[in-house]
């Protein structure tokens, strides 16, 4: 785990970010001394193991209902030799999907204040870096670290430790599982003077629950992110390493005011990317409260 040495006491709240960004290339990283710290193998099975039985017996009683959504944000940087075993659980989350009653939704969020180290991370944006200094503020965290996992805006888990990370999901399915949002693709269109970049018209639908914060509290972020994708890392930390990443967010969108009608929102929004051909791309949708950043609600939908 690498902390980053800024003191955040004295960091006010960070102001809105900008709406669109694009990230130019790949990434991810975590923590190398997971194994030796927190136990072998068998140790952190063990540890899924309890945490998917003690899942299913507390929804034994909703057997048939759809598996409740669950967003994981891992903030890394390739720059960071700590980071590669987080990014192998990001991908096993969101290719074995361990717990059935639960589709999490996973984003890996670059952050650039590794950048200093000998490797620029392709995929890093100070965006994120500010993303995961307001999570800081808000869990009253005097620093910021990678690999770091926020689950749901709200949980925090270190992103190399497997046992924590199964862990940190099970609380919040259990204690804060959210709503779905729906999303329907209504076409793809590339763009007129580059046809790297193109642009998905999605269809976004959901229903607040009962006692929900009120609609100016909340903020829809859409956001293109690309699987499956790897990179050469020739200097820094990682020199000569093959990194593979999943979640990877290329572009991010945010929405404000939204309009409801009777408690249900249902707008068509536009999301602009690079694409990733033959990497699998999907978009994601969650809902964000501005001022907890707790997470209610989210969704995805495949692009390819």
């Amino acid at each position: 785990m690498r902390t980053h040495p800024d003191n955040l006491k004295a960091i006010p709240r960070f102001p809105r970010l900008p709406v669109l960004f694009f990230a130019m290339v790949f990434t991810l990283a975590c923590d190398v001394s997971a194994e030796d710290r927190y136990g072998p193998d068998r140790q952190l099975n063990s540890a899924e193991n309890r945490a998917q039985s003690q899942l299913s017996d507390t929804h034994a009683d909703s057997e048939n209902a759809p598996p409740a959504p669950v967003v994981a944000e891992l903030f890394t940087s390739e720059g960071c030799s700590s980071c590669p075993p987080a990014d192998r659980i990001l991908r096993e989350l969101h290719t074995d999907q361990p717990f059935a009653n639960a589709h999490i939704i996973v984003l890996s969020e670059h952050v650039d204040y590794w950048n200093r180290l000998g490797w620029v991370d392709p995929f890093s944006h100070a965006r994120f870096s500010e993303r995961q200094r307001q999570y800081a503020y808000e869990l009253r965290s005097d620093s910021v670290y990678t690999p770091q996992m926020i689950v749901n805006g709200h949980y925090e888990a270190v992103g190399s430790n497997r046992g924590d990370v199964l862990r940190t999901i099970q609380r919040a399915v259990q204690n804060r599982p959210l709503f779905p949002v729906r999303l329907s693709l209504q076409g793809i269109t590339s763009d007129a003077d580059n046809s790297q970049i193109q642009a998905a018209r999605v269809r976004v639908e959901f229903e607040m629950p009962p006692g929900s914060a009120s609609p100016e509290a909340l903020q829809l972020v859409l956001a293109a992110v690309a699987h499956n994708l790897s990179v050469q890392v020739p200097r820094g930390e990682n020199a000569g390493r093959n990194l593979s990443h999943v979640g990877v967010v290329r572009t991010w969108h945010e929405f404000d005011d939204l309009t409801f009608s009777e408690g249900r929102y249902h707008q068509e929004h536009t999301v602009r990317y690079f694409s990733e051909a033959p990497h699998t791309m999907q978009i994601v949708a969650f809902i964000q409260n501005v001022a907890t950043l707790n997470i209610p609600g989210a969704g995805t939908i495949d692009l390819n």
